[in-house]
């Protein structure tokens, strides 16, 4: 008995082993990201990607400052959406870096989605809650995006977005 779990434990190491080196092995192809799509574009195809699309509205840089608490002189544009309609929270946000740092963005970013979980009522739309507590932020050369969608909306607006970004 002691020699099976012996064999059971040499052989899952060697798996992990073997699991890990294949993982670092397929990290070898960098993706390389163009610099030079507009904000606007990319808006228009995640806009694509969301039921509620025809329903959001484009908010004024007084919101990215003010709610949001971002400076935006540090990006070369940008552009935040947000369900014009009562009944649920669908929103996201492009930004185009310019002297500020991804570093500084991401921060900026999941600082402001902290305070939108940090003020959520309870009894406001709570099955509108999952998309704020599985919002996702994602960096693609100089553009980032935050995400506050459906599991199947996020998905598909995260990877429109990644995907109108690669250099081909």
């Amino acid at each position: 008995m002691l020699e099976v779990m012996k064999v059971k434990k040499i052989l899952s190491l060697i798996l992990a082993v073997l699991l890990l080196a294949a993982l670092c092995g397929c990290g070898g192809t960098k993706v390389e990201y163009r610099n030079d799509v507009a904000v606007t574009d990319l808006v228009e195809n995640v806009l694509a990607c969301v039921s509620s699309g025809s329903d959001m509205a484009a908010m004024k840089e007084s919101y990215v400052q003010g709610l949001m608490g971002m400076d935006t002189a540090g990006y070369a544009e940008f552009a935040v959406y947000i369900s014009a309609l009562g009944t649920n929270i669908d929103e996201f946000g492009i930004f185009k870096l310019g002297t500020a740092s991804a570093a500084d963005a991401q921060k900026q970013i999941e600082a402001y989605l902290q305070m939108r979980e940090d003020t959520w009522m309870k009894e406001y739309i709570p099955e509108e809650y999952p998309k704020l507590q599985n919002a996702e932020v994602k960096l693609c050369g100089n553009y980032i995006i935050y995400v506050l969608l459906s599991d199947s909306e996020r998905s598909a607006a995260l990877k429109t977005f990644e995907e109108a970004l690669i250099k081909q």
